[in-house]
């Protein structure tokens, strides 16, 4: 079966890395069909450079620059909606791809109709492309045991989100039913759970590019030192009220998703996700309730394991009654 393959790549003053990043998809070894380059207003020589560079190209491509600046959530969105590939993969400005990273995907669906979603490792690099040792799954502490159970995953990336859009493709028919992406939700991590929700998935344990981390990244990786962790976590004390709205906000929209879907989802997972939800809609609310109530509506959640499964565990818990008792 072949497929007609698509690139969204988003850009907003790129000026230093763009030329790197569209060589590298213009040398795969599976060629995509179309490049869509939808850039969010730059006011650097971006768009510029990306046309001096695609006029030599031999790739369908389309330059849309948007009429006011979307921000990155909604350029991405803007983008993947001009794409008229059955595959789509999603690009960021300042990375590089592996020659045959489109091979490698492409070839995973090719073997299995039923993938929603395919995603891979990336090495981490410096601005001048320095390998820092570790890789972005070396980051998000992943375990392929879990990756490869369906269930299991879900479960972590109502957690977290383990999957960098950077480094993901989807079809094109599964984007369609997560589209419109909301403000709560980044758009991969919006795009890794729905993905997983209506189809199935499947991670390349395989480097496959080089993730730049650079000071303006919009969204990089990182492996948080114990020092950072300690400091991170008290620092949380200020801002866990917004935490958790932003958590209830953010499961709202899926408790959504999954009623409009809901003919394509699990019952154990329409079960998961609703149980997510009921979680973070009682952590939004504890400040609004008397303190023996709000402790024991902690206590409750973390002995049936909805701390261990969507937050912290142990160290959410005991953080939400100390916060408690000060109030």
């Amino acid at each position: 079966m072949s497929y007609k393959i698509s690139v969204a790549l988003c850009t907003y003053n790129g000026k230093f890395f763009i030329e790197e990043q569209i060589d590298s998809i213009l040398n795969q070894t599976v060629m995509p069909d179309e490049l869509i380059i939808c850039d969010d207003r730059s006011t650097d020589e971006t768009v510029e450079l990306i046309k001096r560079k695609m006029e030599k190209s031999k790739i369908q491509y389309q330059i849309i620059v948007n009429d006011q600046n979307l921000g990155v959530i909604k350029n991405f969105e803007n983008a993947i909606r001009q794409c008229t590939g059955d595959i789509i993969f999603t690009a960021d400005q300042d990375d590089i791809w592996l020659n045959e990273k489109v091979e490698y995907v492409i070839d995973k669906f090719k073997s299995n109709k039923e993938l929603s979603l395919v995603y891979t490792d990336a090495y981490l690099v410096d601005e001048d492309l320095t390998k820092f040792g570790i890789n972005l799954w070396d980051t998000l502490n992943s375990d392929m045991e879990i990756l490869r159970d369906r269930q299991a995953l879900l479960k972590v990336l109502l957690k977290n989100n383990l999957m960098a859009g950077a480094t993901m493709a989807f079809k094109r028919s599964t984007i369609g039913n997560s589209l419109p992406f909301n403000k709560w939700w980044i758009h991969d991590y919006w795009i890794a759970v729905t993905g997983t929700l209506i189809g199935e998935v499947e991670a390349i344990n395989k480097p496959l590019i080089l993730y730049r981390q650079h000071e303006n990244n919009v969204i990089g990786a990182s492996k948080i030192g114990v020092v950072s962790k300690v400091e991170k976590y008290i620092g949380n004390f200020k801002n866990l009220q917004s935490i958790r709205d932003n958590k209830y906000n953010m499961m709202t929209e899926l408790s959504r998703f999954v009623y409009v879907n809901k003919d394509d989802i699990s019952s154990d997972d329409k079960m998961l996700v609703k149980r997510a939800y009921l979680f973070w809609q009682e952590l939004s609310s504890l400040n609004e309730k008397k303190r023996k109530e709000s402790i024991f509506i902690i206590i409750v959640n973390y002995l049936k394991g909805n701390y261990s499964i969507f937050y912290t565990g142990i160290r959410g818990a005991f953080r939400d009654i100390i916060n408690v008792l000060i109030l």
